[in-house]
């Protein structure tokens, strides 16, 4: 299929692992927002992928637990409906494709164009969607009140929050955590997803610092190309490695002056592993501080997710990552990107690549670390 269309993009049923994974069906997505690869959400309204005569349509509250679920985990949507032998679209299916269309005139901009974040969802509570300076709360029917509080915005200014449906400016607070408590949210209007929009006077997913800066490292795999300046090329289609599978082995970025940090990215080569590495800053390349020790972590869905991201407050120039234990099938230490982040608003889980499949493919990936400023967008929404 490549050699005849090169650009073709695949699902894990070609019998190969696929260029996005795909979560099919009813069941309404949970846990943290999907990284690595672009993350599919499909499902049929009509209880079968195609017609079905006199079979029962999906509820406007089922449709739409589907679909908030997976717009705040980064997970894109397609909402099947099962047209009879002429075309026609039964009108129990249509009434409700309408009826989601028209949440999303109202409410559109906190879904297309947005990415799932900056921080992960509360399971059956709330959520997250941003883009450029604005992120959006989706509040679910499980969240009960008309107040909100935020996690820590960093050092970003909070400049408007108001009502997506009606456009009308919320009244808030930041307390000395930069925290924002949200009041007067309306619950009843679309309570299958109240959405808040925050707006900052910055980008909301920080920017990457350490983009184009020198690098070196221990060792690199260079026969095959794998030097350090790839992790700092802003592609994670290319990688640095290390030139065997010895723990130990360190990637250094020099960021050219001394700078202040807010965190790092880091893009392992494969999801679902337990990578353990240490992350240290240092201003004259010879007395170092650590910034974050994941040297004992243990298999949870948060230090296994392929992109990990570190959050802390320090002046350095160099920021190095030590390596210091590998999960089974990794045999060596390898970044596909790496990210360090200045001051911003807060920083979040960086998304799956929106190229085509093999530059997304995580067996052609390798950890990016970056420190933590960091951009990303992808059209989503509902097709």
């Amino acid at each position: 299929m490549r050699k005849h269309q090169p650009d073709i993009v695949t699902t894990l049923r070609s019998g190969w692992i696929g260029d996005f994974t795909s979560e099919e069906g009813g069941s309404v997505p949970s846990g943290a927002i999907r990284t690595g690869r672009v993350a599919e959400k499909c499902f049929t309204i009509g209880g079968a992928w195609g017609y079905k005569a006199g079979a029962s349509v999906m509820s406007f509250g089922t449709a739409m637990n589907l679909l908030v679920n997976a717009w705040v985990r980064d997970i894109t949507c397609l909402v099947n409906v099962g047209p009879d032998r002429t075309g026609a679209v039964p009108t129990a299916q249509a009434n409700l494709v309408r009826r989601i269309g028209s949440f999303m005139t109202t409410c559109g901009e906190a879904v297309y164009g947005t990415r799932g974040g900056p921080w992960n969802p509360m399971d059956g509570q709330y959520g997250f969607t941003y883009k450029d300076n604005t992120f959006y709360v989706h509040l679910l029917p499980g969240y009960s009140g008309t107040t909100f509080t935020t996690p820590s915005t960093g050092d970003a200014q909070v400049t408007r929050v108001f009502d997506v449906t009606s456009g009308t400016d919320l009244p808030y607070t930041v307390d000395t955590d930069r925290k924002v408590t949200i009041t007067g949210i309306n619950r009843t209007r679309i309570p299958e997803d109240s959405v808040v929009a925050v707006v900052l006077d910055r980008s909301v997913q920080p920017g990457d610092i350490a983009a184009g800066k020198s690098a070196t490292a221990s060792s690199q795999e260079s026969s095959k190309g794998n030097t350090a300046a790839r992790a700092v090329d802003g592609s994670t289609a290319t990688r640095w490695c290390a030139n065997n599978g010895n723990t130990g082995h360190w990637l250094k970025v020099d960021l050219g002056s001394t700078r202040s940090l807010t965190g790092t990215r880091i893009a392992w080569e494969f999801d679902a592993k337990n990578y353990r590495y240490r992350i240290e800053g240092s201003t004259d390349n010879t007395n170092w501080t650590t910034l974050t020790d994941l040297t004992a972590t243990t298999s949870t869905s948060t230090s296994t997710s392929q992109v990990q991201i570190a959050t802390f407050a320090a002046q350095a120039r160099y920021v190095r990552v030590t390596v210091t234990g590998l999960p089974s099938g990794a045999w060596r230490p390898s970044v596909a990107s790496r990210s360090t982040t200045g001051p911003s608003a807060p920083a979040c889980p960086s998304p799956p690549d929106a190229e085509p499949a093999r530059a997304a493919n995580p067996l052609s990936r390798s950890p990016t670390l970056e420190p933590a400023e960091q951009v990303g967008a992808r059209p989503r929404g509902s097709e």
